[in-house]
């Protein structure tokens, strides 16, 4: 409608904002007309070319503030690191041991599951470099599935915020307090009968969890970059924890280690296998589990420098290193734990290992507060691109009060409000 104007006035010789127009018709050739229609064609161009200027303003003010690039290589592959590197190596070696029933077989499905989490990997690395924005698979199922008006998306992103996100950071936060109880206290099953920590042992573990899940809500809340850095330094943790555990292992499978007796597991690795079926898939549900943080950097895709060269780069060095120390971490476990103490283990077989190896100071103390830190770090990567899904959510109209929730700190630039709302929900 706005182009209609053209019909009256030649660009660039008047009518805006300029002297009186020279009237044309559509040919180009002067035209008489009165006085009071020249009059009234020349308000309607000046009215006509204020309101196109003021809707260019609205056009280029952004809604939002927008959360800057500041994710390097390192700090991405801290984000998969973080996140993949949580309590779950540490957990749950020892039940899926128990559901198939040999080392080997369980060294077979822990291969296969690195296998796949590199296939996604690859995967989600060409989504990324194609759809370079924060949100993760809301990006690629909006764009892919556009109708019925990204019902799709819309579920994904419902999904997340509302049971899968809160969930897990819940999960870990537990596995936070629970060896940091175990470093304190040593296994529950050796606590004296009647005292106190016995006594109020649930209401402890939920007190320690929901104090370090605040601690990484606030962090995250307060700046993006402190929160980068903490990443970071747990990351380093983890890995230098897992390192640690796979080299003593394969030390004292060499015979390295003479206080560390041979369990004898890897004699005859596949003794013992067992064929259920419902075994075998509770298993591999558990190791995907524990993989699980390979896509976590697509989630702060847009706050990632380069994504085009750095993403392939990151998701590759992340996934590689810690497929690597997961399987290498396993064939420890069983180079030092008798098969059968380490089935009944169940979550702390890690700290068994410690305890094995290290003796008492250092096997029950210091290895499961670093555990521990571990499983406070994924908490960290959970929260932080948990943050953005919500953002990312609440900017595309999927959830309620969303010009609340989609907004930055006008000081901090960090997603307040979406951290606020996760950090109630989790916490419930």
């Amino acid at each position: 409608m706005f182009n209609k104007r053209s019909r009256y006035f030649r660009v660039g010789e008047a009518g805006v904002g300029g002297s009186k127009p020279t009237p044309y018709n559509q040919t180009g050739t002067t035209t008489n007309v009165s006085k009071d229609t020249f009059e009234i064609q020349h308000e309607l161009a000046g009215t006509t070319a204020r309101n196109l200027e003021s809707i260019e303003e609205v056009e280029k003010e952004p809604e939002y503030a927008e959360l800057k690039p500041t994710i390097g290589v390192f700090s991405g592959s801290a984000l998969i690191v973080g996140l993949m590197i949580g309590s779950g190596i540490f957990s749950t070696p020892g039940t899926i041991l128990a559901k198939v029933g040999s080392p080997g077989m369980a060294m077979v499905l822990w291969t296969l599951g690195g296998i796949v989490t590199y296939a996604g990997t690859i995967s989600y690395v060409e989504l990324g470099t194609m759809i370079p924005k924060n949100g993760g698979e809301q990006a690629y199922l909006a764009y892919a599935f556009q109708k019925p008006r990204a019902l799709i998306a819309f579920l994904f992103c419902w999904a997340m915020i509302v049971c899968i996100r809160p969930g897990s950071e819940a999960a870990d936060s537990n596995m936070f307090a629970k060896y940091i109880l175990y470093a304190a206290y040593g296994p529950r099953s050796t606590m004296e009968p009647n005292t106190y920590i016995v006594d109020h042992y649930d209401w402890i573990l939920r007190s320690i969890s929901l104090v370090g899940f605040t601690a990484v809500s606030v962090t995250t809340a307060l700046s993006t970059r402190v929160a980068l850095r903490v990443i970071d330094v747990l990351t380093i943790i983890k890995l230098l924890t897992l390192a640690l555990i796979s080299i003593t292992g394969i030390v004292a499978l060499a015979g390295g280690i003479p206080s560390v007796p041979n369990p004898g597991n890897w004699n005859n690795p596949f003794d013992g296998t067992k064929a259920d079926g419902n075994g075998y898939a509770e298993a591999l549900f558990k190791i995907f589990w524990t993989y699980d943080g390979w896509n976590n950097l697509n989630y702060s895709i847009g706050e990632l420098k380069n994504p085009s060269k750095n993403l392939p780069i990151a998701a590759t060095l992340g996934v590689g290193f810690t497929t690597t120390l997961y399987i290498l971490s396993n064939l420890a476990y069983f180079a030092v734990v008798p098969k059968d103490i380490a089935i009944s283990s169940a979550e702390v077989l890690a700290g068994n290992f410690s305890t094995i190896v290290f003796g008492f100071t250092v096997g029950r103390v210091v290895i499961p507060i670093f555990i521990a830190f571990s499983a406070y770090g994924a908490v960290s990567n959970m929260v932080f691109s948990g943050a953005r899904i919500l953002l990312v959510a609440a900017r595309e109209g999927y959830v309620p009060f969303g010009s609340w929730l989609g907004k930055l700190h006008h000081k901090w630039g960090t997603p307040v409000n979406a951290i606020i709302v996760n950090w109630v929900w989790a916490g419930i």
